[in-house]
Order: structure tokens, then sequence, then C-alpha cells
């Protein structure tokens, strides 16, 4: 419990003016984001922390980039699942259906 605390009260607060200040060029890709997390004790399994961060509210850019991986995680991980369990020959429809449900306009979306 006091290591939950010790990263909510100084890690991710650290972790969030690094990237508001000299860390910038991290944010470009998901493997950079990973390793300052890294550097600065933070797991990328806590990303949802840091964008509870009251200090992300005047950087913008920098949550829109953590979103993203968020983003990128949840659907890599919705793919590896969806491809474990259907049979190779309907893997493109699979991968198909799967994108079409993330990234279909909402009408469209009832029609899937």
């Amino acid at each position: 419990m006091a290591m939950a605390a010790y990263l909510k009260k100084e890690c991710i607060p650290q972790l969030v003016r690094a990237l508001a200040t000299t860390h910038r060029r991290w944010l470009s890709d998901s493997k950079g984001i990973s390793k300052i997390l890294h550097k600065f004790g933070v797991n990328c399994r806590y990303l949802g922390e840091v964008l509870r961060s009251p200090l992300l509210d005047e950087h913008l850019h920098i949550r829109m980039a953590l979103e993203r991986v968020v983003m990128v995680k949840s659907v890599k991980h919705l793919l590896r699942m969806a491809m474990r369990e259907s049979s190779p020959l309907y893997m493109s429809r699979v991968i198909a259906r799967l994108l079409n449900c993330i990234f279909a306009r909402r009408q469209h979306r009832q029609l899937l």
C-alpha cells in the first residue's frame, strides 16, 4: 500500500512534470512512452493513474499521447484475444470485424 501511495504522490507527478518540460521527445510513440514511464519508476499498467493526474489538465498534448497508448494497447489485446479464439480460415473476417467495431461511425455500428 505504501508503494502505491509513493507512486501516486511522487513518481507520477515527477513523470508528468518531466514530460511537460524536458522529455517531450518521448511522446512520439508507445515505446518512447514506455521507456520514460520506466525511467520514472512507473509501470505501463499505471497509465490510467497517470491520466488521472490533475497536472495533465494543463498539458492536453501529453494527455492525448497517453490516451493513444492506452487505445493501442487495448486494441492489441482485443486482436490477440480474437485471433486466439478463431480459426485461421476466418482470421481476416475476425480482424476486419473488430476494426470495424472500433473505427466505424456510430450509425454503422448497429449493422455490425
